[in-house]
């Protein structure tokens, strides 16, 4: 067989020359003996009779030459059958050169005396076109006279005839029922094509069991093609129970008789140890034998054994010789490892579009692996022109094809809407199927749908679930979040101990945020105990990984000397890291520094820039000190309007300057019109946070009148707050209101 997978169809020659050795040289004894006992002249029988001892010896001893030789005496004296075998000598290459023309010319002679056997090779040599010009319609009449006389092999070759419909009306059912009369009158390659059959379901309905039974009856006659389809079934329990130890039994019988696909399947089991110990080794030799023989799967093991170096030296040229072997008999598996070979240059110059060109090759075949390479190759734009939606294709077709890593890398193509339209719920579709696999991967980005809700109702507890699969497979992303969840307590009790145990394993496997986050539990002393050193320790090992937060938490570190001796210009040169990967905490710092020339050599217009950088992030004191900027005319050109909006901005999220300066603004007109009601809201959300200036401002607003029109009771109000707090001034205004009869004693 060529496919080596134990199937057989309408296409696949099962001829398996009916010309093989079966030991019959006793018959051909006896005939002759009978033959020229009582027909041939005396001398014609003793040196016959010699001739055929010498055959038997011959024959016994397994040297072909001289057996070749006394047959040729014996064909020379006009013995049909010994011309038959001659023919079979000729035909197989056995002690002498291999030469198909003298083959046919000897089974022609013995099939002119009506030797069934003859007629039955006769016609194989037809059916082939070896030795004579191909003739179907001959094949087919020289089958059917040696079937008609009961011969095994005439039968069987009339079966294969009708399989191939060569020379006759193409039947399988007709198929099948000569090889039943060929099994019946003992052929062994009948016996293994009927199992063939009912494995496929050619001429019969599909019946694994019963295919096992025919195909064992041939392995114990010792057909080792048979041998080795019996091994196949009893690994993958195909009409037998599974068992490994019979596997190997029957790969070692077929492999024992030189079957070079036996040789693979035994190498196979040495390799995954099943039914046998595990050994590498010795699955490398019997591979290298198969190899040898031919077969293409064995080729491409051996490459990949040179590849890895189990059960050889590591030898990258030998990888890329034995691959391209396999790669190029048309082996997927091959033609994916070899395009995976050019793509790393391994044993061979890197070269991305020969790369892509042997995944193309096992992609068209439909090998899922090189189907995921080859989309990659598309989204990275590597030896093939960039194209997402061609990326995306492909990676969908290994996906259908149950392609687990495709599946999951899938997902995060509709998650991002690269090359497919945005879809979260396709993608939540496929990280399912591949997060069920053990997709780490998948998992992870599973357990984050669950989280936000997006694909997916949000889940906490599912999202727990699926984070700690992801995270107890290694994946230090998933064991950042996996801490994160038990530090915040979703899906899973509140627990900062278990939250700082996965932040040390995702920190310990190299993620910088796992290292932020294990840096602030132990300056926090949340889960461990509060220790500066180890918390420097972790935040500059995240903050060296490039995390921005960490980088901006060194900065605090170093700036307050915790963990670390204080260093305000390593405080500043750490804050500048973060502040460029746009942190907007660390702008603002880095902005104020270099506005008071603090560690650093003062800057307005730097400090201006930083802190619009800030602001435009939405960073509260970034605006209120963007806003005071334009106020005074610091590293800008003054004004009073650009200063309003800033203002006006940190005040809506509660900066207590910027209200008063707002409030101050609006009350004296000063770049804005003058307007005191809002002065007095300004003022008012101040006052009521209690700042003491704002009490007191208020009180002078409702003194003058909002708008001309006074309010005693709310100025008394105020400038009692005020006086109460402290503020001199409003006690002299509460004085001043009593001499001129103002004052509500009411309010008291």
């Amino acid at each position: 067989m060529s496919n080596n997978d134990g199937s057989l169809d309408a296409n696949t020659t099962v001829i398996s020359a009916p010309v093989r050795r079966h030991g019959r040289i006793l018959f051909i004894i006896l005939a002759l003996l009978a033959a020229y006992v009582l027909l041939g002249p005396l001398r014609n029988y003793y040196v016959q009779w010699s001739a055929i001892r010498k055959v038997q010896a011959a024959h016994l001893a397994k040297d072909y030459e001289e057996e070749f030789r006394q047959l040729s005496v014996l064909a020379s004296m006009g013995n049909r059958d010994a011309q038959g075998y001659l023919g079979a000598m000729y035909w197989r290459g056995d002690g002498t050169a291999q030469n198909d023309e003298q083959a046919v010319y000897w089974w022609r002679k013995s099939a002119d005396g009506g030797i069934a056997e003859a007629e039955a090779s006769l016609s194989q040599a037809y059916s082939l076109g070896r030795g004579v010009a191909k003739d179907d319609q001959l094949a087919a009449s020289l089958a059917r006279k040696a079937a008609d006389k009961g011969n095994a092999n005439g039968e069987y070759q009339l079966g294969v005839l009708y399989l191939q419909g060569q020379g006759v009306v193409k039947s399988a059912e007709q198929a099948v029922y000569w090889w039943r009369k060929a099994v019946d009158a003992g052929s062994v390659e009948a016996a293994y094509s009927l199992g063939q059959a009912y494995y496929s379901g050619l001429g019969v309905k599909i019946d694994d069991k019963t295919g096992a039974i025919w195909t064992r009856r041939a392995a114990d006659k010792g057909h080792s093609e048979a041998a080795y389809v019996l091994s196949r079934a009893y690994k993958f329990g195909l009409g037998v129970e599974k068992d490994s130890q019979l596997a190997a039994t029957w790969a070692r019988k077929a492999a024992d008789q030189g079957n070079a696909d036996g040789q693979w399947m035994l190498g196979v089991l040495y390799h995954l140890g099943e039914g046998l110990t595990q050994n590498d080794s010795l699955a490398f030799q019997w591979w290298m034998k198969a190899a040898a023989g031919g077969v293409m799967q064995a080729q491409y093991s051996v490459g990949t054994a040179y590849a890895t170096g189990k059960g050889v030296g590591k030898d990258d040229a030998q990888a890329l010789l034995w691959m391209s072997r396999a790669a190029n008999r048309g082996d997927a598996l091959a033609q994916s490892s070899l395009g995976s070979m050019y793509w790393l240059g391994m044993g061979v110059r890197q070269d991305d579009v020969q790369a892509v060109a042997w995944w193309r090759k096992a992609s068209e075949q439909g090998n899922a692996e090189a189907q995921l390479l080859l989309g990659n190759a598309y989204l990275k734009g590597r030896g093939v022109a960039q194209s997402s939606r061609d990326g995306a294709a492909w990676w969908l077709k290994a996906a259908d094809a149950g392609n687990a890593d495709a599946q999951g890398q899938l997902g995060i193509l509709y998650h991002q809407g690269l090359g497919v339209a945005r879809d979260d719920r396709l993608a939540v579709k496929w990280w399912i199927k591949a997060a069920a696999s053990g997709v780490a991967v998948a998992q992870y980005s599973l357990a984050n749908a669950y989280r936000t809700g997006n694909g997916i109702a949000r889940d906490d507890a599912q999202a727990f679930y699926w984070m700690n699969k992801a995270a107890d497979q290694g994946t230090p992303l998933a064991q950042s979040a996996l801490g994160g969840m038990y530090a915040a307590g979703a899906g899973v009790p509140q627990d900062h101990a278990q939250a700082a145990v996965w932040w040390r394993k995702g920190a310990e496997a190299g993620n910088a945020e796992a290292g932020y986050n294990l840096g602030r539990a132990y300056l926090l002393g949340e889960g461990v105990e509060n220790n500066d050193r180890l918390a420097a320790e972790w935040t500059q090992m995240a903050a060296d990984g490039g995390n921005a937060d960490a980088q901006y938490q060194l900065g605090i570190l170093y700036h307050e000397g915790r963990g670390f001796a204080r260093d305000g210009g390593l405080a500043f040169q750490w804050w500048m890291k973060a502040a460029v990967k746009g942190h907007a905490v660390a702008q603002y710092n880095v902005g104020t520094m270099y506005g008071l020339g603090q560690d650093v050599k003062r800057d307005d217009g730097q400090a201006l820039a930083w802190l619009s950088k800030a602001a435009e992030q939405g960073n509260a004191e970034a605006e209120e000190a963007v806003g005071n900027a334009y106020s005074t005319g610091t590293g800008v050109s003054e004004s009073k309007a650009n200063a309003i909006a800033w203002w006006l901005k940190a005040a809506r999220q509660g900066k207590l300057d910027s209200k008063l300066s707002l409030a101050y603004a609006y009350a004296n007109g000063v770049g804005v019109a003058r307007d005191d009601k809002a002065a007095e809201t300004w003022w008012l959300e101040a006052a009521q946070a209690g700042n003491v200036d704002a009490e007191f401002s208020l009180g002078t607003l409702y003194l003058r009148g909002i708008d001309g029109k006074p309010n005693y009771p709310e100025a008394t109000k105020w400038f009692l707050k005020a006086a109460e707090h402290g503020n001199a001034q409003a006690k002299t205004y509460i004085e001043l209101m009593k001499e001129s009869g103002q004052f509500d004693s009411k309010t008291l």
